[in-house]
């Protein structure tokens, strides 16, 4: 609030947290990353704008979506885990690390709906169905896939 939503300041957090989030990832310190990762969501939020509404943005493109991969790791919801994966996605649809994490979420959330019990209805299987096909398209090597077809073989 204090820059005034200034550009370069977005800018400048993104490139300074990044380094420190793959340090505190490495070691398994999710407490620490979320402490460091709330404050600064706002300037994110608004360098994924940014991007998001002016193409000739993209050398932060990547940088952004890396911010949103490591909010998913200390999301609690799977829910929330996907809406920030496709956040990612949608800043940098060639994210390779946003686009493994939204289709290994993607096909645990198929396989949750598949594996809900026995009367699980058309409709829910149907989007599971289309969570598998773009986990698939997402990322063809994806360990989750082979689980999640064999929860759709299932049914």
């Amino acid at each position: 609030r204090w820059a005034d939503q200034d550009e370069a300041v977005e800018q400048f957090v993104v490139d300074q947290a990044a380094p420190v989030l793959w340090e505190l990832y490495r070691a398994e310190r999710w407490s620490d990353m979320r402490a460091l990762l709330e404050p600064v969501r706002p300037l994110v939020d608004g360098l994924a704008a940014r991007v998001e509404r002016d193409p000739s943005r993209v050398a932060y493109a990547a940088a952004v979506a890396t911010m949103y991969v490591f909010y998913v790791d200390v999301e609690p919801t799977l829910a929330g885990q996907i809406g920030l994966a496709e956040r990612a996605v949608r800043v940098c649809p060639s994210h390779r690390n946003g686009r493994f994490c939204l289709a290994g979420l993607l096909c645990e959330q198929a396989i949750r709906i598949l594996e809900a019990g026995p009367f699980v209805i058309g409709s829910e299987i149907a989007r599971a169905k289309a969570m598998i096909a773009r986990a698939e398209e997402l990322n063809p090597s994806s360990k989750e896939l082979a689980r999640a077809r064999s929860s759709l073989r299932g049914r």
